[in-house]
Order: structure tokens, then C-alpha cells, then sequence
């Protein structure tokens, strides 16, 4: 930077300076304004070295005179800088007519004044300039640097950016045209071409015309191109002494150069400025417009634009269904005209408030669409600030909200739903209660204050386990509601047996946001159902006890006509005793299953009754013996009296085989249950052989078989297996029974 300076101080006194030391133009005052404007202040010591190296490089100029006047351009350069910048909002690309006017006044005038005053002072210092012409040698520093500054700043500052595509389109040949004529007309002036033909008619003012021009179609880029080409064309021809302007630097001719270029210059720049704002402003204009639409088209309500009589000028929308007739239609037409009477007077009222308060909100409106029914709220603000304005213009915001509507009535029914009698609590995702309703009060005692920001679990009672509840949670998961009986504890302690719901609600995202549980106390249902039960087994108790009583009567009965028969007929005695054991095992059932409310038989007390009566016909003593650990096993009542026959049959081949005075011993044994069965019992018949009966042993087997062979016929096919043998005067019949003939009632 210091020695592109440098090089342009020392061409500007080379062909710009009439006496080697100063110069009606001094363009490095405009480079050395723009280098700190666009780079900073630090450019400043580039301005002092780049001066100082051009100064100190002329013999004229001692080492303290050349670093003089290198610290007064860069002190120009830098008080600009500041003046610029703190005098308010600046901009160094010159967009508006303001930033142009501020290098002129503030960079040219006031700067230019300050470099060169000190550097009038530091060439008197050092003797270059007497007292007689110090204020014509600060005149013209100063009047040097100022047009430097306002032709060569600008340039810098606007061409450091490309122009914009006007100046290099189709307006191409317009411009080269007027740049031609321009340099035309410079070198007519200033270089008296073609004097002898046009020279009389073609004068400076002619320059004017043609600045204008290219501030027009050119913009400020071309502008500046042209006054630099022209001031470089006046300063040439005064160089070479030809030109109007041809004459020394501080000639009265030179001043009038000097006040041509900066009216060149000031009504060039400043009428382009003018021009690039006010286009900038159109465009900023007509992209405001353009958003303006695009938001107002984009809003999802309806938007009008109508005066205080009710009459529409514009209407936005993306819905026309959602008007009441087409958009063109009620352009120019009235409210009244379109809406129900409801509706206008509604509309009226809002357009009213808002000219006399300023706005107006919250009036709806219900209309009937081709889509339906439909509810609107009304928003309206003036346009105009003036609400004295003879027509004033609104703006009416009708925002569609018939879901709201819609809503509010579902929500309304909502609320009353949860008011209702069954009780209810509302939860969120992490099954914190957040609303209950009154009847949930009741049911449980517990009021809102009471559970709210609580967990359910508060109601659990012991009645269920965590596994309970956690295949409930499952449920929930997987069909989105559970349903079911379950035991709570109310606030005071007691159970109560609750009937409900609990449901999930999800969000658009399928999220679990609240738990939803309803509860019907059903305690005193289920106490009612539990006393009919109650009633309905005392009902069968009775009735079944009368039956089986009746039926045990009845066999018994039988056995009195069969006992009677064997007193009549001895020789009977046998085979009759044989059919009264039978009907008495019989009738033991249904004495055992008259003893129980649900009609149960024990094993062990089916034995010992069969036992018993076999006792009593054969006089033999039976002692039944059961384990401490047998427990009670049920009897299946489809299989209770061919158990009954066969062990009536077994104890009756027991006191054949040993005589009438042999005993019998019974005992029942539970086996341990193994990984396939669930545990059996065991019936196992001891008794002693009679040896006397030995010569008889063909009649008695033969009897033994016919028992036998009864025995195999009754056992159940499933469930039942008989083994016996005899060893060392026993005999041993083995008969185990496990499911379906029985049942442990622990299991």
C-alpha cells in the first residue's frame, strides 16, 4: 500500500503540479481516504510511509520536511476516517446519497482542511514557503485534496464491487455510446479537437448533459469512470497547455477547473446515488410486497381488507371454501350483502370498535359453508393511523375454528361423562394421579387433595401380588385397555371389591401420555351374590341330604326283605348275605355323600363304612388302619360305587379265604407323587388261610372266582390296578387307585 502511494504521489506531481510541489488534483488524497476507510486505521502508517518515501525521494525536501509531510497526509487520511465513522451510521460501499455526501463534506472538506493546514505549516517550517503565501498554498492544498478525495474515493470505494448487470447487458451499447461522446466532448474541451468545426457549439457545460445520462442508465459505476476520465483529460491539457483550462495551477482558469469538476462531480454522484436508493427502495418495495403477499396468502385464516361501510377491497386466502361466494364476487361487494344478519351485525360491531379503540378481537361468527357448518373469530385492526380518515380501510382477520368448537363440545361432554357415577382418576405416563371426579370420592373415601400427585398404589390391597398387577400393566401395553375385578383398600381400612377399566391415551406419535381407570365399587353385589350362593348350597345341602337320606332308607330297605329271606330260607344264607353286603355298600355312598355339602367321598371313610358293614353280616373283626400323612383323597363320584361293590367284594373274598375266625386287616397308604403322577393310594387286605378249609378248596375257589370276576368287571378301566397273592398263610390283595378314580384335596 505505502508504495502504491508512493508511486501515485509521484505521478500526480509529475503531471499534475505546475510547479513540482503541489497540484489543483491530488488524487493520492482519495487513494489514501479509501485505503483507511476500507482497511482500517493501521492503512494510516502505509499513507506515512508511502509520503514520506515520495517526499523524502525529492531533493527539494530535507529528512525532517519529508517526514512532515508524510504525518500530514497520513493525519488527513486518519481524521477522515474518524469523521466518517463517528458522525452516525456509515457505510463504505456508498449505497445511499447520504454516504457519498459524508466523503465529500466530512472526507473532502473538513479532512482536507486539517492535512493541509499541517502541511502548509510543515513547508513553512522548513522555509519551502514564505508568510506572503502560506493561506495560497493552504487554498490550494487544500482545494487539491478535496477533488482527489471526492473523484478518486468514490471510485474506489463503488468499484471494489462489480455493477450491477444493468451496465453490462443490454444497456452495453447505450453506455459505450456515452462514454464515446463523453471522451469526445473532453477532448474537444480540453484538447481542442475538431475546433474549427464544432469547437463553437461544443462547450465543458455539454458534460453535464452526458454525467446525467450515465447517472440515469449507468448507475454510480459509470458515473465515476466518466469524471475521472474527465478529470484526467482537464488535467492533461493543462499539462500540455492546450484547453480551455490551459494555464498555470493557480490561474483563475485552474480555480474554475477545480469548480467544474466538483459540480461534475456532485451532481454525477449524487444524482446516481439518488437513482440506485430510490430503485433499491422500489425493490425493497416490491419484495416486501411480494412477502407480504406470500405471508398473507400463507396465513391458514382469512384475511380482508375492507372499509368502515363493510365493503371488501382484497381478500387473501388458501381456502376458498372456506368463503361464502367466490373471491371476484365479493370484491367490491358489501358485508350485508353476503352474510346472515347474525354474522353482519357482529362484523359491523368489531369494524366499529376497532375505528374508535384502536382493535378489535374475539366476536364470532357462525356461517353456513357448502363444507358445512362453520364457526369464525374476528380479529380487526385499522390501516390507517388517522381515524378521523373519511373512509378508513381494516384489516379483518377471520380465523377458522370450527375444530375448537367441535372440541369444546367434546369437551364439554367429556366433562360431564367424568362427573358421572362410575369413579375415575386420570393419570399421566408414569401413572401419577392427576384428576379424580366425585364419585371417585365416594367409592374410595379419599379425596382430590388426598391423591392427587399420588400413585395408585395408594388403593392396593394384599389380596393381589406385584404379578397381578404387572400382567394388567401388560395387558394395557399390548390391546391398550384392561378390564377386570380386583380388591382395593378403601381410606378407612375395610376391602372392597372394585369392577373397572384402565385405559391408555396416546398421542399423534403413538406415545403413552395418560392412564385413564374407572372404578364401580361392586362390594355389595358381590355380598348379595355371595349370600344367594350361600343360600342356593344351603338349598342343595338340604335337598341332597333328603335324597340320599331317602335312598339310604330305601336300601335299607332292601336289606330288611333280604334278611327276612335268609331267616326263611337257610340254606340261602350265603348268597343272600352276599347281595345285603352289596345293597349296604351302596347305601354307604349315598350316607356319605348325604354328610357333605358339595356331595364329596372320602377313600377313607368309604372304606371303613364298607368295612363296617361287612363286620356286621360276617361277625369277622376288620381293623382299617390309615397313615397319619394320607390326607384326605376325594373319591370321584362317577366311580364311587363300583369302588364301593369292588371293596365289598375284596373284604368279602378276605373272610372266605380265612374262615369266621380269621381277622382282616385294612390299611391305606399315600405313595409320594413322582415327576408323572400326582401321588396315588394304596388299599392293601391282609388276611390269614384257613387250613381246615383245605378239603373244601374246589367249592371255595369256585366262589373266590365268581367274587373275582366281579371285581374285574367294576374296576374303573383308567385310574385302578388289583394285584394279590398268597405267602406264609397270608393272603394279600393290593388295590391302587391315583386320578381320575381319585382326587387329593390338597391338590
Amino acid at each position: 500500500m505505502a508504495l502504491v502511494y508512493a508511486a501515485l504521489a509521484k505521478g500526480s506531481l509529475i503531471y499534475f503540479s505546475g510547479d513540482g510541489a503541489v497540484s489543483i488534483l491530488w488524487p493520492p488524497a482519495g487513494f489514501a481516504l479509501a485505503a483507511v476507510l476500507l482497511g482500517g486505521e493501521r492503512y494510516a502508517l502505509s499513507v506515512f510511509l508511502g509520503a514520506a518515501l515520495a517526499n523524502g525521494s525529492d531533493p527539494n525536501f530535507s529528512f525532517w520536511g519529508a517526514l512532515g509531510m508524510a504525518s500530514a497526509n497520513a493525519l488527513e487520511a486518519f481524521v477522515g476516517r474518524r469523521l466518517m465513522y463517528g458522525s452516525g451510521a456509515f457505510s463504505n460501499r456508498l449505497g445511499q446519497l447520504r454516504d457519498y455526501l459524508r466523503v465529500m463534506l466530512m472526507g473532502g472538506f473538513v479532512s482536507a482542511a486539517v492535512g493541509a493546514l499541517a502541511g502548509a505549516t510543515v513547508l513553512r517550517l522548513i522555509g519551502a514557503v514564505n508568510s506572503v503565501g502560506f493561506a495560497e498554498n493552504v487554498l490550494h492544498w487544500w482545494m487539491g485534496d478535496v477533488l482527489g478525495i471526492v473523484l478518486l474515493t468514490p471510485l474506489i470505494l463503488v468499484w471494489r464491487t462489480l455493477p450491477a448487470a444493468t451496465l453490462f447487458s443490454s444497456r452495453t451499447p447505450e453506455m459505450a455510446l456515452a462514454f464515446m461522446l463523453a471522451f469526445m466532448v473532453g477532448q474537444t474541451v480540453h484538447f481542442s479537437w475538431f475546433a474549427a468545426t464544432v469547437g463553437a457549439v461544443v462547450g465543458d457545460y455539454w458534460m453535464f448533459l452526458i454525467v446525467a445520462w450515465i447517472a440515469v442508465r449507468g448507475g454510480v459505476h459509470g458515473v465515476v469512470l466518466v469524471l475521472l476520465m474527465a478529470a484526467v483529460q482537464g488535467m492533461l491539457g493543462s499539462y500540455h497547455g492546450v484547453g480551455i483550462f490551459a494555464s498555470d495551477s493557480l490561474q483563475p482558469q485552474q480555480i474554475n477547473f477545480w469548480f467544474f469538476l466538483m459540480l461534475l462531480s456532485t451532481v454525477g454522484v449524487a444524482l446516481a446515488a439518488h437513482i440506485a436508493e430510490h430503485e433499491r427502495l422500489t425493490s425493497d418495495l416490491l419484495r416486501a410486497k411480494t412477502r407480504q403477499d406470500a405471508m398473507l396468502n400463507a396465513i391458514p385464516d382469512l384475511l380482508f381488507e375492507v372499509d368502515l361501510e363493510g365493503r371488501y377491497y382484497n381478500v387473501y386466502t388458501h381456502q376458498p371454501e372456506s368463503l361464502v361466494a367466490p373471491q371476484a364476487e365479493l370484491l367490491g361487494s358489501l358485508i350485508k350483502d353476503n352474510l346472515p344478519p347474525d354474522a353482519v351485525h357482529a362484523v359491523m360491531a368489531s369494524l366499529q370498535q376497532a375505528n374508535s379503540q384502536g382493535f378489535s378481537a374475539g366476536r364470532q361468527i357462525e356461517l353456513e359453508l357448502s363444507q358445512g357448518r362453520a364457526w369464525f373469530e374476528l380479529s380487526v385492526s385499522p390501516m390507517e393511523t388517522d381515524a378521523q380518515a373519511a373512509n378508513p380501510h381494516f384489516i379483518v382477520l377471520s380465523r377458522d375454528i370450527t375444530a375448537r368448537k367441535l372440541a369444546e363440545q367434546d369437551l364439554r361432554i367429556a366433562a360431564i361423562a367424568f362427573e358421572s357415577q362410575e369413579g375415575m382418576f386420570v393419570a399421566d405416563a408414569e401413572h401419577v394421579i392427576l384428576r379424580v371426579n366425585k364419585a371417585f370420592s365416594e367409592v374410595t373415601g379419599y379425596s382430590a387433595e388426598e391423591v392427587v400427585g399420588r400413585h395408585p398404589r395408594l388403593f392396593r390391597s394384599s389380596e393381589h401380588g406385584e404379578s397381578f398387577y404387572a400382567e394388567a400393566l401388560e395387558t394395557v401395553r399390548r390391546t391398550g385397555q384392561w378390564q377386570g375385578e380386583t380388591w382395593s383398600r378403601h381410606k378407612t381400612g375395610r376391602l372392597m371389591s372394585v369392577w373397572g377399566t384402565l385405559t391408555e391415551v396416546r398421542d399423534e406419535q403413538q406415545r403413552v401420555t395418560h392412564y385413564v381407570r374407572t372404578l364401580i365399587d361392586t362390594t355389595h353385589r358381590k355380598l348379595q351374590e355371595q349370600q344367594r350362593l350361600e343360600r342356593e348350597a344351603q338349598l342343595r345341602d338340604t335337598l341332597v341330604r333328603e335324597v340320599h337320606h331317602r335312598i339310604k332308607n330305601n336300601l335299607q330297605g332292601v336289606t330288611g326283605v333280604l334278611r327276612q329271606s335268609a331267616q326263611k330260607y337257610p340254606e340261602s344264607t350265603d348268597p343272600i348275605n352276599q347281595a345285603i353286603a352289596q345293597v349296604q355298600s351302596i347305601a354307604v355312598i349315598h350316607g356319605l355323600q348325604g354328610r357333605h355339602v358339595s356331595g364329596e367321598i372320602l377313600l377313607q371313610e368309604l372304606v371303613r363304612a364298607v368295612a363296617a358293614g361287612v363286620q356286621a353280616i360276617w361277625h369277622i373283626d376288620i381293623a382299617v388302619d390309615v397313615g397319619a400323612d394320607f390326607g384326605d383323597c376325594l373319591v370321584a363320584q362317577t366311580e364311587s360305587v363300583p369302588l364301593a361293590l369292588v371293596l365289598n367284594e375284596l373284604l368279602s373274598n378276605a373272610v372266605k379265604h380265612g374262615g369266621t375266625q380269621a381277622d382282616v386287616h385294612v390299611s391305606l397308604q399315600k405313595v409320594a407323587a413322582t415327576s408323572q403322577l400326582a401321588g396315588w393310594a394304596r388299599i392293601t387286605l391282609v388276611n390269614a388261610t384257613d387250613k381246615a378249609l383245605v378239603p373244601e378248596r374246589s367249592a371255595l375257589s369256585s366262589r373266590l372266582s365268581t367274587g373275582l370276576e366281579l371285581v374285574a368287571a367294576l374296576l374303573p378301566p383308567r385310574g385302578a390296578r388289583l394285584q394279590q397273592q398268597a405267602r406264609e398263610g397270608l393272603f394279600v390283595s393290593t388295590l391302587e387307585l391315583e386320578i381320575p378314580v381319585i382326587a387329593w384335596k390338597a391338590l
